[in-house]
């Protein structure tokens, strides 16, 4: 069975935890009071060890919405150096040690070749849903070593401006609970590749990078579109993945900006309706002046 297909066989069976959680709340209405459920974003810990060579070290804990584990510990795997290729991995599989005999908050990397020493980059703290720099143990470390090359392309305004719907259409997590982020991978020809969804916003690029790699798709991958703020770790991600455009429906940070015009990557902001803007690169993004009144 191909790592793909373990994963789409785990993600069946992970199902039934996967989802929103239903919770009891007190709604007010100006001086109303009543009692009813609502639908939350589920969040639980994700505790990642590597194994190779018969050695098992525990490389992270991290916060994430339960679903799609093994894209998500592909794609940080692959964000951070550890894999340059899903051939790298031999197997993801949860934990045996569970009370029904698995574990679903324990995910195994058995990998055939790792690519950077797992001491180089333990993450001595848990890292938060909000924060993917944060959990790891030095900040020179906030710099992977290896780096993409971006591919020079250029798309149009107007084919931007469709991508926030066609991600919109997809987020049935966030239709149901408001608190989930997203991130979309498009290829040139407009076609959606995927759309994946977490309580914090790196996590969802994983999950997203994680599923076009294990798919061997990740090449065809020319626009990634996320529902939250672009920051500095959003665009590291895209930069190893070689995404030469990077949309945010929310504001970018100046550590992104000073990342993306380093690396050449378009860094686009504030994607609505009918406006963006465009903070390196513009030359990218072709029939500007289409967008001017």
């Amino acid at each position: 069975m191909s790592l793909a297909e373990q994963s789409r066989t785990k993600a069946l069976m992970f199902n039934g935890r996967s989802g929103p959680k239903s919770k009891r709340l007190v709604r007010v209405f100006e001086k109303s009071f009543s009692q009813r459920f609502d639908d939350v974003v589920g969040e639980e810990p994700l505790e990642i060890h590597i194994s190779q060579g018969g050695c098992v070290s525990l490389f992270s804990v991290t916060m994430r919405t339960p679903g799609n584990d093994f894209e998500l510990v592909a794609g940080l795997l692959y964000a951070e150096g550890f894999i340059t290729d899903r051939e790298d991995i031999a197997e993801l599989r949860y934990s045996c040690n569970g009370p029904d005999g698995q574990d679903y908050n324990v995910i195994v990397a058995h990998l055939r070749t790792v690519r950077r020493e797992v001491e180089s980059l333990e993450r001595t703290m848990i890292a938060s849903s909000a924060c993917g720099v944060c959990g790891k143990s030095s900040l020179d470390d906030r710099f992977t070593k290896r780096e993409g090359v971006v591919a020079e392309y250029s798309i149009d305004a107007s084919y931007l401006l469709s991508l926030v719907d066609a991600m919109r259409s997809e987020q049935r997590y966030f239709d149901a609970t408001g608190g989930v982020h997203a991130a979309g991978m498009f290829d040139l020809e407009g076609r959606r590749l995927t759309v994946k969804e977490d309580v914090g916003r790196h996590n969802a690029v994983d999950k997203a990078v994680g599923y076009l790699l294990l798919n061997g798709e990740l090449s065809k991958v020319s626009v990634m579109v996320v529902s939250g703020r672009a920051g500095f770790e959003i665009l590291q991600k895209a930069l190893v993945a070689r995404v030469g455009v990077v949309a945010s429906v929310s504001a970018p940070t100046s550590l992104a900006i000073d990342l993306a015009t380093e690396k050449g990557i378009t860094l686009v902001g504030f994607l609505r309706e009918k406006s963006f803007n465009i903070y390196s690169h513009p030359t990218r993004i072709s029939s500007q002046r289409s967008l001017v009144s």
